[in-house]
């Protein structure tokens, strides 16, 4: 097939057909251009699949991690559920505390009764 173009192009020369010789060449460069054009084409087309591959696979990586972190955090609910039904079946007193009757006060006592006392007269009824 080169030959055949080579062959073409050296006849055109011969001739002195600069005219044609110049069509053709530079339809050949725009027959270079468009290949060039449609490899461009495909090579975007192909990394634009593999784009849309790649975003599956970790999508789907998501997923299995996300199933993974459900399964892990409902046997943790089960197992704090539990818990909470053994703390609820557990005496309310227990038998050290029972001889000690200690009142729980407040650290602060009852100091926001006592804001009155420091209020304006006027406000204070």
């Amino acid at each position: 097939m080169i030959k055949f173009f080579r062959k073409i192009r050296q006849n055109l020369l011969i001739k002195n057909k600069t005219g044609k010789y110049f069509k053709y060449a530079i339809g050949e460069i725009v027959l270079v251009v468009i290949g060039i054009l449609i490899a461009l084409q495909l090579n975007a087309w192909k990394e634009e699949i593999q784009a849309k591959e790649e975003l599956k696979a970790s999508m789907d990586s998501m997923l299995d991690d996300l199933a993974q972190d459900i399964e892990f955090y409902n046997a943790e609910i089960e197992r704090i559920g539990k818990r909470v039904i053994l703390l609820n079946d557990f005496p309310s007193e227990n038998p050290r505390t029972q001889t000690r009757n200690v009142p729980y006060t407040k650290p602060l006592g009852n100091i926001w009764k006592k804001q009155s006392l420091y209020l304006p007269l006027a406000l204070v009824t």
